[in-house]
């Protein structure tokens, strides 16, 4: 666990100069930086790494509570819980292209993603919902984001910049109550309505050894789900009993 620290940027995670270390399943949480940026996870100069499976939770800073991407860096960033960070945006995206894919980034206090100047991220497959006082997502001029299939929906600001279209309708973005099982206990599997479920890109193939974030398979019926958890009914078919995900079923 990577808990309660400070620093003036990149107070849980620091990744920088040409970087490009794998960070997977780990609890960031409650890290504190100054407005340079990156709360939890601060990532800069021509950094790739691989962002996955982590609860990143609770971090501050006004340039990136969650996720700070800078200078040049492609991080591939998915199958996270982005939730309840404060101060800026879950995800702030500066003169970088990452891909943002398969995350869950609800709660947070200020905004969703900010796309500033020369980012060009692609954000697909995501839960981007009920962002607090911040726009689900913030696209500044001079960006250029792809946004695909994604439940942008509930932020307190808008979904999107009023400056520019609402992507609600193309390219298989949607707005509705994403459904998640008990968020006020931050249990943010689907529940069996979600309109999330079946809902993703249906040219999205996952990776090698890529699942979700609770480790099950990352497609499950005919097309990936969006957000962070695929949801899925697994029979236990010693008790008769049904169950949202294969570790419950084996417990």
């Amino acid at each position: 666990d990577i808990i309660d620290n400070n620093s003036m940027l990149g107070a849980g995670v620091h990744i920088t100069y040409n970087s490009s270390p794998v960070l997977r399943g780990n609890l960031i949480k409650s890290n504190i930086a100054t407005p340079l940026g990156g709360g939890g996870i601060y990532v800069y100069y021509l950094s790739n790494p691989l962002i996955e499976r982590n609860t990143i939770t609770q971090n501050s800073s006004s340039n990136g509570a969650g996720i700070g991407v800078y200078w040049d860096s492609s991080p591939t960033i998915r199958n996270n819980f982005i939730y309840k960070n404060y101060v800026g945006a879950g995800l702030r995206i500066v003169s970088s292209s990452p891909k943002i894919l398969n995350n869950t980034i609800t709660g947070n206090s200020s905004g969703g993603i900010t796309c500033a100047p020369a980012s060009a991220p692609d954000i697909n497959n995501n839960i981007i919902t009920t962002n607090g006082n911040g726009l689900g997502i913030y696209i500044q001029s001079g960006s250029s984001p792809k946004i695909r299939y994604n439940d942008v929906w509930g932020n307190n600001a808008g979904d999107y910049s009023p400056a520019e279209a609402n992507q609600t309708g193309i390219n298989g973005n949607i707005s509705v109550p994403p459904s998640f099982v008990n968020p006020d206990n931050d249990d943010y599997h689907l529940s069996p309505d979600s309109n999330c479920i079946d809902a993703g890109d249906p040219n999205f193939t996952p990776e090698p050894n890529e699942t979700d974030y609770y480790g099950d398979p990352r497609v499950m019926f005919q097309r990936v789900d969006i957000g962070a958890a695929e949801f899925g009914i697994i029979w236990n078919t010693r008790t008769g009993i049904q169950y949202e995900t294969i570790q419950q079923a084996v417990d």
